[in-house]
């Protein structure tokens, strides 16, 4: 095999291993972390139990806050892989899916317009970008957006070139946004595309014919569960569509449903989060272009300022919402990313290894320092904050040994057949933050599953009764509260909130302040309370009627009336 083909192949294995690992490392292995995980989880296992895709539900109760399309996947995930992973873990993959239809579609776009050494550029800036390092770890509704944003960019990137499947791209992958998350992904898109008609070379006929296309391919993605929906339920329609679109975006919903706008929250978000593809994406601007690539920097400036405008007048805001602007920014860079200086791309590329390098070994030295208790240097004064008998020392130093090794030998494959368009920086780049997740989500797994997670409490919980309750009444309980007590315990409650009191002599109250006075002024006493570590703003406790049942045994008590 000539020495050039061998290089072409090391590169391609090289990118393939740093890319399957960056998709895979910390979706499997941890348990369900606040505050997204365990509400999203719960909507994914009342749909796999109940085979009902039109109404989601959480805990017995309707929750209209996204359509279905990521509880989908996830489901299905969760059936094919639940005999091998644990159900939570297998419907996680669905995160490694929706990311890796991104990274496709993106190197896809790069390639019909820079041209085939792009596109592996391209996919490692996307995964270098910060604002997706962690998002993939969690279930988010928000990937299955990212991956429909991808799929109809890369319609514009085609509607550009007058490319036969122009249609096709954009109005599916319009459907998949709309499915994912509502209204925000279709309108974004259709204002960039409505924007492009300010460019001369936009305004042809070949391109309306292929806007009209696009919306005959997106319109069954579109009406079909609106229509579902609004038949079964009219009332929870308005609700979805009126409280959780159009009042999360005008503001009138915000109070009530949460994730408020800051002022000026975007302007500094958006430059560490698209970073390092924002910076080359503007020095990509003065690159002298071809026609072809012209009419593309047109669909990336129209993309990227449509989705941020629609960010910007939005009233809800959450660091998330931002992930489509990895789409274009990335394609973008990819024009510019190649350096003509070697000697600025070995700078670079030193400043990356030792900058990740650094915050590789800060991780290991404290999960050193606790996993062997002893005295703790000055330096690593924040080990102190995390319990030592949290983080086991040798299946995690394993498991970290060997995912380290395998993230190394990608790289060093990866480097050995670099194309001349992908700069050393780069790689290093994405690989010091391969090794950083490593060293994160293997050694500190026990840590973070007891910081983020509910299970202990919920566990807790169930084991807080003599026998299974026939029914339990709540106050308070959130929503990645009920999913949990769903989940662990396999508990649903009546909650007072939305419902007058019943008869049932258990009671569940999360909050500081409740005591059972007023209409609840029935004699009770408290069987148990208990709280995640650390947290000192939540507080569980479980109530029973004196007059119906002893008190559990074993359990913490404390007499109220």
């Amino acid at each position: 095999m000539p020495v050039r083909q061998r290089r072409a192949v090391a590169a391609s294995c090289g990118l393939a291993m740093l890319i399957a690992t960056y998709l895979l490392i910390g979706v499997i292995g941890h348990d369900l972390w606040k505050q997204d995980e365990p509400y999203v989880f719960g909507i994914i296992l009342e749909l796999m139990r109940s085979g009902d895709w039109v109404v989601p539900t959480l805990a017995g109760e309707p929750f209209m806050e996204k359509p279905p399309l990521y509880y989908l996947l996830a489901a299905a995930c969760a059936r094919l892989a639940a005999p091998l992973l644990a159900m939570h873990d297998a419907a996680r993959l669905a995160n490694a899916i929706c990311v890796g239809v991104t990274l496709v579609c993106t190197a896809r776009a790069a390639r019909l317009v820079w041209g085939r050494g792009a596109s592996m550029a391209t996919c490692l800036l996307v995964a270098g970008c910060l604002g997706l390092v962690l998002p993939p770890r969690q279930m988010l509704p928000d990937l299955a957006l990212l991956a429909g944003f991808s799929v109809a960019f890369v319609g514009l990137v085609e509607a550009s070139r007058d490319g036969r499947h122009a249609a096709a791209w954009l109005g599916t992958g319009v459907g998949i946004a709309f499915l994912a998350k509502g209204l925000i992904g279709p309108g974004a898109v259709t204002l960039a595309a409505l924007l492009l008609l300010v460019d001369v070379d936009f305004r042809r006929a070949v391109y309306i014919r292929t806007l009209a296309k696009a919306a005959v391919f997106a319109l069954p993605w579109i009406v079909v569960w609106p229509i579902m929906l609004y038949a079964r339920a009219p009332d929870l329609f308005i609700e979805w569509f009126w409280d959780n679109n159009i009042g999360r975006f005008a503001g009138f919903s915000v109070p009530h449903l949460g994730a408020a706008h800051a002022k000026g929250f975007w302007w500094y978000t958006i430059p560490w989060f698209t970073f390092p593809a924002l910076p080359i994406a503007v020095l990509a601007l003065r690159r002298t272009l071809t026609p072809l690539q012209r009419r593309f920097r047109s669909v990336a400036i129209a993309t990227t300022g449509a989705f941020f405008g629609v960010l910007i007048a939005a009233a809800s805001a959450r660091e998330t919402y931002a992930l489509p602007l990895l789409v274009p920014l990335s394609v973008l860079a990819a024009g510019a990313v190649r350096l003509r200086s070697e000697r600025l791309d070995r700078a670079l590329a030193s400043i990356s290894a030792i900058g990740w390098g650094l915050a590789t070994v800060w991780l290991v030295a404290i999960w050193a320092t606790r996993a062997h208790p002893g005295e703790i240097p000055g330096s690593l004064h924040v080990a102190r904050l995390i319990p030592a008998t949290d983080l086991l020392p040798q299946s995690a130093a394993i498991w970290w040994a060997a995912t380290s090794v395998l993230v190394i030998v990608a790289t060093a494959a990866l480097l050995f057949g670099r194309p001349a368009g992908i700069p050393r920086w780069l790689v290093i780049w994405v690989a010091g933050i391969n090794l950083a997740l490593c060293a994160l989500l293997v050694l500190w797994l026990p840590w973070l599953d007891q910081a983020k997670g509910y299970r202990g409490v919920f566990e807790s919980i169930a084991h807080s009764v003599s026998e299974r309750p026939p029914c339990m009444d709540s106050i308070g309980l959130g929503e990645s509260e009920r999913a949990m007590l769903d989940y662990v315990a396999s508990l649903k409650t009546h909650r007072l909130e939305i419902g007058p009191p019943t008869d049932c002599p258990w009671l569940l109250v999360q909050g500081l302040d409740w005591k059972p006075e007023g209409q609840y002024s029935v004699r009770w006493e408290m069987v148990w309370s208990g709280r995640r570590p650390g947290d000192d703003n939540e507080l569980f406790r479980i109530y029973h009627r004196k007059s119906v049942a002893p008190r559990a045994s074993g359990a913490e008590q404390s007499p109220q009336s």
